[in-house]
């Protein structure tokens, strides 16, 4: 019996980490394109409390409002001075973007924010998380790869398998034909 890490092994632990960073942090998020235009194009609006922005964005999102969680997480982000905070945001807005009942989610989109948190805060405290949501990202990924191949073998196997019935109809009447003419011979 092998007891070393599998493959199956570690996808289990990254989900239960997903999982647990999900359940202990108060998940969060929308549509982030990334890039360094990002803050200029929403328009500015004052926050006096960051705090109270999470708060609102946290509640909003345990009411599966998750396109006003993640704009209000992304005007924090955008209005952001203080380090953590903005650090924070960008983590909120790769969370909303990648959770599974969020239906606006985006996985590219995730990705995209996950790679410019790493890069953006190489040091941070939530770096295997972020880093777990890349692997998790990467695997739906491919397998949405492997379900598209998967999709369009099967298309060619149903046209053989059309085909091969049309053949059988075909050669069950040239039997039959057969059988007819063999009747009047005798």
């Amino acid at each position: 019996m092998r007891f070393g890490p599998t493959r199956l092994n570690l996808k289990i632990v990254m989900v239960a980490l997903l999982l647990y960073t999900s359940a202990c942090s108060a998940p969060f998020f929308e549509n982030f394109s990334g890039g360094s235009d990002y803050k200029r194009r929403i328009k500015p609006i004052i926050i006096s409390s960051p705090e109270e922005f999470f708060l609102k964005s946290d509640q909003l999102f345990r009411e599966g409002r998750y396109r006003q969680a993640l704009r209000q997480i992304r005007r924090i982000y955008q209005e952001a001075s203080d380090p953590e905070v903005e650090e924070e945001a960008l983590f909120r807005i790769a969370l909303i973007l990648s959770y599974g009942d969020n239906p606006n989610r985006d996985y590219a989109e995730a990705q995209n924010v996950s790679r410019a948190f790493l890069k953006s805060y190489p040091e941070s405290n939530r770096r295997i998380e972020v880093e777990a949501i890349l692997l998790l990202l990467n695997e739906i990924r491919r397998g949405d790869e492997e379900i598209k191949t998967l999709k369009g073998y099967n298309a060619i196997q149903d046209e053989k398998t059309r085909r091969l019935e049309e053949d059988i109809r075909k050669i069950k009447e040239i039997d039959l034909q057969l059988e007819e003419q063999k009747k009047k011979l005798e």
